[in-house]
């Protein structure tokens, strides 16, 4: 009967995970942008007290409620500072189970009887298992979340303590996660949830950043569907501009694609990125990324292909040209072209 009965708390437990509150976060969809800001702080503050009140399950259920906040989309405006919000309680949230886990995991220096906390540039073989196994317990929390989009942010947060495991499991649950984003049907919490992976793997101090050219190639995979005519009855609901919907992707896509070309000095790679955006329509939003991102010497010396490539954007539907010709004015500025560019430039902007 015992062991029943403790897989049966166990399992309540796990699913007590996605009944945090529903009327809480109903009640914040109705809530002004400050007000809305000032409830996600509470939550910060809840979070943390929870924490070093040893309420760990609680503060594991606040960060997946924070995290189901970005499943809501009916107010689209204010999709990129909440996304910035609450990212930011997930990283404490991250941190705090990382410290934990690090403390939990004093080891024994060869021929040292006493115990030492763990070094900075630990291996997995110096991880006590009582510490392993907590840390595996964590992640075995997470992956009950119901929710696709909570449950990827919440394991996205913790993605560091991976290191306490194995060495070569960053790799495996990079790509993983982002194959598993592409079960997010809304492309604007999809880029944003792309947007946090990229920013997070960035930070484990790793050498293979293939998954960031993966995750940029699958939004565009999904490109599309930001002139779908769904998102324009969306857009007509919540009396919103198709640029100003457009211009809630710039903050993604040029954190994405920045860290592309940190990571990156090839410039076959940058341009297979830029050959892919060629072939979208309606490409502007893509090409003034690609702009703001890329180096100014690869835009300088490429001047002509960018000119012709700005002139046939001339008819895409929600993007203002004179952005695109801003932004690469602002790359000339940077790195000048030759004097040939500068005049194949100058005719076809005047």
């Amino acid at each position: 009967v015992q062991p029943n009965t403790l897989v049966d708390k166990v399992k309540t437990r796990l699913e007590q995970l996605d009944d945090f509150e529903e009327g809480s976060v109903r009640q914040m969809l109705d809530l002004s942008q400050q007000e809305y800001a000032h409830r996600i702080e509470q939550l910060n503050n809840e979070l943390v007290q929870a924490w070093h009140s040893d309420q760990r399950v609680k503060a594991l259920k606040i960060a997946i409620q924070c995290a189901k906040l970005l499943v809501d989309t009916s107010a689209m405006a204010f999709y990129p500072s909440k996304f910035v919000l609450i990212t930011d309680i997930l990283d404490i949230f991250g941190k705090l189970v990382y410290e934990r886990l690090k403390v939990k995991a004093d080891y024994y220096k060869p021929g040292s009887k006493v115990p030492t906390s763990l070094p900075d540039n630990f291996t997995p073989d110096m991880v006590p298992e009582n510490a392993k196994e907590t840390c595996r317990n964590w992640f075995y929390k997470i992956a009950s979340i119901r929710e696709l989009v909570p449950r990827l942010y919440v394991e996205m947060a913790i993605i560091k303590s991976y290191g306490f495991l194995t060495t070569n499991e960053f790799n495996t649950a990079l790509l993983r996660i982002t194959r598993m984003i592409r079960g997010i049907g809304n492309p604007l919490i999809a880029v944003y949830a792309r947007c946090y992976l990229c920013r997070v793997g960035l930070a484990l101090n790793k050498r293979d950043f293939e998954f960031i050219k993966e995750n940029f190639y699958d939004f565009l995979l999904t490109y599309h569907q930001l002139f779908s005519h769904a998102t324009k009855l969306e857009l007509n609901r919540q009396n919103m501009s198709l640029f100003s919907y457009l211009n809630l992707y710039t903050p993604a896509l040029d954190w994405i694609l920045q860290m592309m070309t940190k990571t990156t000095s090839s410039e076959s790679v940058l341009g297979e990125v830029l050959a892919r955006c060629k072939q979208q329509a309606n490409g502007a939003l893509l090409l003034n990324a690609i702009l703001m991102a890329f180096k100014p010497a690869y835009v300088a010396s490429r001047c002509s292909d960018f000119v012709k490539l700005i002139h046939d954007c001339n008819d895409d539907a929600g993007y203002p040209q004179y952005l695109l010709y801003r932004s690469f004015g602002e790359c000339l500025v940077q790195e000048a072209p030759s004097k040939t560019a500068c005049q194949e430039v100058y005719d076809v902007v005047y």
